[in-house]
């Protein structure tokens, strides 16, 4: 009698896995935001090479082990928040650098990043115009990136602080914009700021800068009247009347 031993579906999914990871899915660094495409060759090529066909889940998850190779993983990422934090403030004195966790579950809460000379130049070289702005993080824990920028003397973007949390509503642009207003505030002309009226922004730039004046970006306005009309040429007209800087 031979005795035959088989591998159970997750046993083989893993092995799978770890042959994509290690042995012929390779990823450089620099090509870590456009592995999609290799992760659908893969899916694609790879059965006709050994007979063997991986799903795309089994392939994805052989670029998530490859990645965090290169660049590490979100959950030691995370863990030295604090770390950093803590060699930016010895590193860089007078910079800003606040970590802070949630008071029930200790999980992550936000992070505040702004360096010292990039707060001196705004406030010896720069025009004191300040943009707004929020994206979603596109990570395992998800979240939001709020930042403030500048622009340098050629037009060009200029960071100057940047800040990680959960989720971007009033009470978290006020605790953002709260940290580095005494900063900021030694700028010596007024502040402007120009945002895209992200939720809850508009009224937490009025209470902590409230002698600043506020200005919106006329593209999301410009994609409103363009889906509304949808005619060129009001929509050349829309743009010069938003570059007609002088008063009427």
């Amino acid at each position: 009698m031979v005795r035959a031993d088989y591998l159970s579906e997750d046993e083989l999914n893993d092995l799978t896995k770890d042959y994509a990871s290690k042995e012929e899915f390779k990823i450089k660094e620099e090509d870590i935001d456009n592995v999609d495409e290799e992760v659908a060759r893969w899916t694609r090529e790879e059965p006709m090479r050994f007979g063997v066909r991986f799903s795309y889940y089994t392939v994805w998850n052989a670029r998530n082990m490859v990645t965090e190779k290169i660049v590490g993983s979100y959950d030691k990422g995370y863990a030295l928040c604090l770390e950093l934090c803590v060699a930016i403030q010895k590193s860089n004195p007078s910079s800003i650098a606040t970590f802070s966790r949630e008071d029930a579950n200790l999980k992550f809460a936000d992070m505040c990043i702004s360096f010292k000379v990039a707060l001196d130049g705004f406030n010896k070289g720069f025009r004191p115009i300040l943009g707004l702005d929020e994206c979603f993080l596109k990570g395992k824990y998800g979240g939001k990136y709020l930042s403030i920028i500048s622009l340098d003397a050629n037009n060009g973007l200029f960071s100057i602080t940047l800040f990680i949390c959960r989720s971007g509503y009033q009470a978290t642009w006020m605790k953002f914009l709260t940290l580095v207003q005494g900063q900021l505030t030694l700028h010596p002309s007024k502040l402007t700021f120009i945002s895209d009226r992200q939720k809850g922004l508009v009224e937490a730039v009025s209470q902590v800068f409230p002698h600043s004046s506020h200005r919106f970006c006329f593209r999301y306005m410009y994609k409103n009247i363009k889906q509304l009309y949808g005619d060129t040429y009001l929509m050349t007209l829309a743009w010069n009347a938003s570059k007609a800087y002088k008063k009427l």
